[in-house]
Protein backbone atom coordinates (compact mmCIF):
# COMPACT_ATOMS: atom_id res chain seq x y z
CA UNK A 1 0.00 0.00 0.00
CA UNK A 2 3.28 2.31 1.06
CA UNK A 3 4.82 1.74 -2.27
CA UNK A 4 1.40 1.80 -4.57
CA UNK A 5 2.52 5.38 -5.86
CA UNK A 6 5.72 4.55 -6.70
CA UNK A 7 7.46 5.56 -3.48
CA UNK A 8 10.23 3.97 -1.76
CA UNK A 9 9.44 2.06 1.78
CA UNK A 10 12.71 1.67 3.94
CA UNK A 11 12.00 -0.90 6.73
CA UNK A 12 14.18 -1.14 9.62
CA UNK A 13 14.87 -4.05 11.78
CA UNK A 14 15.15 -3.45 15.61
CA UNK A 15 18.60 -4.26 18.13
CA UNK A 16 18.09 -6.44 20.84
CA UNK A 17 16.82 -4.96 24.08
CA UNK A 18 19.89 -5.17 26.96
CA UNK A 19 17.74 -4.93 29.75
CA UNK A 20 18.11 -7.49 32.29
CA UNK A 21 17.01 -9.95 33.04
CA UNK A 22 15.06 -11.14 29.76
CA UNK A 23 13.98 -14.31 29.26
CA UNK A 24 16.11 -16.29 26.07
CA UNK A 25 12.88 -16.61 24.18
CA UNK A 26 13.08 -12.31 23.83
CA UNK A 27 15.79 -12.93 21.81
CA UNK A 28 14.44 -15.68 19.45
CA UNK A 29 11.19 -13.44 19.16
CA UNK A 30 13.13 -10.17 18.20
CA UNK A 31 14.96 -12.62 15.50
CA UNK A 32 12.07 -13.74 14.49
CA UNK A 33 10.60 -10.56 13.54
CA UNK A 34 13.46 -8.94 12.23
CA UNK A 35 13.82 -12.15 9.51
CA UNK A 36 10.05 -11.31 8.80
CA UNK A 37 11.06 -8.11 7.93
CA UNK A 38 14.05 -8.50 6.38
CA UNK A 39 11.69 -11.24 3.40
CA UNK A 40 8.89 -8.62 3.38
CA UNK A 41 12.27 -6.06 2.21
CA UNK A 42 13.40 -8.40 -0.26
CA UNK A 43 10.13 -9.48 -1.66
CA UNK A 44 9.36 -5.50 -2.95
CA UNK A 45 12.08 -3.57 -5.31
CA UNK A 46 10.48 -0.16 -4.04
CA UNK A 47 11.86 -1.13 -0.48
CA UNK A 48 14.92 -0.41 1.18
CA UNK A 49 16.21 -2.28 4.31
CA UNK A 50 18.09 -0.79 6.71
CA UNK A 51 19.30 -3.46 9.64
CA UNK A 52 20.18 -1.52 12.32
CA UNK A 53 19.81 -5.09 14.48
CA UNK A 54 23.13 -5.92 12.63
CA UNK A 55 24.39 -2.36 13.31
CA UNK A 56 23.91 -2.31 16.95
CA UNK A 57 23.79 -5.99 17.72
CA UNK A 58 26.95 -7.69 15.04
CA UNK A 59 27.25 -10.44 16.95
CA UNK A 60 23.27 -11.99 17.94
CA UNK A 61 22.18 -10.54 21.00
CA UNK A 62 25.62 -9.71 22.02
CA UNK A 63 25.03 -5.44 21.18
CA UNK A 64 27.47 -2.56 21.19
CA UNK A 65 27.21 -0.24 24.43
CA UNK A 66 28.58 2.74 22.55
CA UNK A 67 29.24 3.96 18.60
CA UNK A 68 31.99 6.72 18.03
CA UNK A 69 32.03 7.09 22.23
CA UNK A 70 28.27 7.47 21.90
CA UNK A 71 26.14 5.83 24.68
CA UNK A 72 24.05 4.07 22.41
CA UNK A 73 20.58 3.01 24.72
CA UNK A 74 21.38 4.00 28.17
CA UNK A 75 18.46 2.31 29.52
CA UNK A 76 19.52 -1.11 27.00
CA UNK A 77 16.23 -0.05 25.24
CA UNK A 78 15.99 3.08 24.07
CA UNK A 79 18.14 5.56 21.79
CA UNK A 80 18.30 9.48 23.64
CA UNK A 81 19.88 12.50 22.64
CA UNK A 82 23.54 12.27 21.21
CA UNK A 83 22.27 8.62 20.33
CA UNK A 84 19.49 9.29 18.99
CA UNK A 85 20.96 11.87 16.26
CA UNK A 86 23.88 9.11 15.69
CA UNK A 87 21.16 6.68 14.52
CA UNK A 88 19.11 9.05 12.47
CA UNK A 89 21.87 9.95 11.00
CA UNK A 90 22.92 6.46 10.40
CA UNK A 91 19.71 5.27 9.20
CA UNK A 92 19.27 8.29 6.66
CA UNK A 93 22.22 7.59 5.37
CA UNK A 94 21.55 4.09 4.97
CA UNK A 95 18.34 5.12 2.97
CA UNK A 96 19.83 8.10 0.91
CA UNK A 97 22.70 5.11 -0.07
CA UNK A 98 20.00 2.82 -1.19
CA UNK A 99 18.24 5.08 -3.38
CA UNK A 100 20.56 6.82 -5.12
CA UNK A 101 19.92 6.63 -9.12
Amino acid sequence: MLSAAAATVALTTAAHVTISPRPETDAERDNCINEIIRSVAFADDRTVLVDLARWVCPVGPDCRDEIDGVELRPDGAHYRDASAVLVADWVMGQINNSIQP
